[in-house]
């Protein structure tokens, strides 16, 4: 009984160990997700934005540290320095340089790639996890941060499928990527602010 016992438990801790083995720490997780975004020849992904209730879908084209996005309520195109903001509610487009917070809320891909300093946040996997795939969360290091937690949810194939900011304030908006390309070359005039498509437009410059 007693070799039976231990035979029992000796197959059980080997179980537990390989379980182990085969898991990623969470920071690598994202640092392989990471990776793949950064080292894409170009990005395309289609998403659904969710946020007090609401829900709009939208594109978003990236190439290095240019991106542009598009959606029913506004489009934002940034070319690595200027980024400009068209909204059509108020027929205005605004014209600024961003600061690391402001490219964030723009494009929340940048949370990801933020994770490559792991000073500014503590990296964990969240206690539910989903069916194959990957729950990780980002939390601030910065107790000033306006940010309570970003959970990335990213594949076996270490892609990203959704991505959930939390503020303080306990605002939610949560980006769900229906579609990945990470093949889709884009010409550098995609992430310039297209005046001919917008002749009448008034471009506030908050530079």
């Amino acid at each position: 009984m007693l070799l039976r016992w231990l035979s029992v438990v000796l197959l059980t801790v080997i179980s537990w160990v390989g379980l182990q083995a085969q898991t990623p720490a969470a920071s690598e997780v994202v640092s392989k997700a990471a990776e793949k975004l950064g080292t894409a020849t170009g990005l395309k992904v289609t998403f659904t934005l969710t946020s007090g209730g609401r829900s709009l879908e939208g594109t978003l084209v990236e190439s290095g540290n240019r991106f542009a996005v598009t959606t029913a309520a506004g489009s934002t195109w940034y070319n690595g320095q200027s980024m400009w903001s068209y909204n059509p509610r108020t027929n205005e487009t605004t014209l600024s340089t961003p600061d690391s917070d402001e490219l964030r809320v723009a494009n929340p891909l940048y949370y990801l790639q933020d994770a490559g300093n792991k000073q500014a946040y503590t990296i964990k996997y969240v206690k539910q996890q989903p069916a194959g795939k990957y729950a990780v969360a980002l939390l601030p290091t910065d107790k000033k941060s306006n940010l309570r937690s970003v959970i990335a949810v990213i594949d076996r194939n270490y892609d990203i499928k959704e991505i959930k900011v939390t503020t303080t304030t306990g605002q939610e908006t949560t980006l769900t990527v229906r579609s990945l390309d990470l093949k889709s070359r884009q010409a550098a005039s995609q992430f310039e602010y297209p005046r001919i498509k917008y002749p009448k437009v008034p471009i506030i410059d908050m530079r």
